[in-house]
């Protein structure tokens, strides 16, 4: 008996996902439903994930259609942190919400003031670090922002059936906050480390980031376009008023390494395998998490700033060049005034820098 042919079905649309016949093995559904093709956020790698196994085309096809098509509002999807707060917290009262959870929701609402306004679809991992990292509060007050962020996300994935990333699980907290210890910045060694191995992409972004004192998240958002290598400068800094779009000097060893990348690389001074902007996850597992085990080293990003900061000491860099080049910001009338200098001054001061300390 001649087997029936099954007919030829039209493309699904772009971003819809795909349906494979599987021909082989003795199996009861065929029909496999795999979801369109999305960059992995950590490894930077394409993958397909599947999303179940169908006895029919038709069943996989309303799973696909399903997925796709959970009717999210606009109002919904423009909701701020503090919209989707005072939801969850609405939800949570009508469940005769204790004395202490209420404590704990509010207080954590508080401090995170200064994510209110901030789409929460949105909201990434760096920016969430930020307010962390600035509160000065004890790390337990800390942990309630990532307790709170971390319900609130389970609140709107489980409303809207969304696949949101919890960047609240990947938050990082020192544990010595409060109590009177240092930054540790890198050694003469460890400098020495790193630019004996300058071939290595990892050690180019590290030595990147200690001269110019780029937090993570400032370094990824450099552009090609703000790099000023004719002039040994770029323009960068996200984080305050006296950081936003600062100048920064490029140290002279490092200029034919960015030069390298402007050539190569599409819009970022950091790229990594996709040329697509890279996020703080992709940046702490593919660079800096792999190089300080390789290297058997003990940092966290926020060392490399703090490395600046020394080494300027150390050799004497002015003050207010110093607060100039790592974004700080300046008090009292006098220092307020000097902003105003050029950036020769800057790139002057700066030359002073050597690669060791002395």
């Amino acid at each position: 008996m001649p087997r029936t042919q099954r007919r030829k079905r039209l493309k699904r649309p772009n971003g819809t996902g795909s349906i494979v016949y599987l021909k082989s093995g003795n199996r009861r559904k065929r029909y496999q439903a795999i979801l369109a093709a999305a960059t992995d956020d950590i490894t930077c790698e394409l993958v397909r994930t599947t999303l179940g196994f169908y006895s029919t085309y038709e069943e996989a096809e309303t799973a696909l259609n399903d997925f796709y098509g959970l009717g999210i509002s606009v109002e919904d999807y423009k909701a701020t942190f503090e919209d989707v707060y005072r939801a969850f917290y609405e939800k949570q009262e009508r469940k005769n919400l204790s004395k202490r959870a209420y404590l704990s929701y509010t207080t954590a609402f508080n401090n995170s003031k200064a994510l209110h306004d901030k789409n929460f679809r949105e909201l990434k991992l760096p920016q969430i670090q930020n307010v962390i990292d600035d509160l000065d509060v004890g790390v337990s007050s800390q942990k309630q922002i990532k307790n709170l962020l971390n319900l609130m996300y389970d609140f709107v994935i489980k409303s809207t059936g969304e696949n949101l990333v919890k960047f609240s699980e990947y938050i990082e907290f020192d544990e010595n906050k409060g109590k009177k210890t240092k930054r540790t910045p890198f050694n003469n060694g460890e400098l020495k480390t790193l630019w004996d191995n300058l071939d290595d992409p990892a050690c180019q972004d590290i030595l990147i980031m200690i001269y110019s004192g780029l937090r993570v998240d400032e370094y990824l958002n450099i552009e090609i376009k703000n790099i000023h290598l004719d002039e040994s400068y770029m323009i960068g800094g996200n984080k305050t008023t006296a950081g936003k779009n600062r100048i920064i000097p490029i140290f002279e060893e490092l200029q034919p390494i960015i030069a390298e990348r402007i050539e190569k690389n599409k819009k970022y001074l950091c790229e990594i395998k996709t040329s697509e902007k890279v996020i703080y996850r992709q940046f702490r597992y593919n660079r800096w998490d792999k190089l300080i085990k390789k290297y058997k080293m003990e940092h966290l990003p926020h060392d490399t700033k703090h490395t600046l900061a020394s080494l300027m000491d150390n050799q004497n860099i002015k003050p207010i060049i110093k607060k100039l080049i790592l974004g700080h910001s300046l008090k009292d009338l006098t220092e307020r005034i000097y902003t105003h200098k050029d950036k020769d001054e800057i790139l002057r001061e700066y030359k002073k820098m050597g690669k060791y300390f002395v």
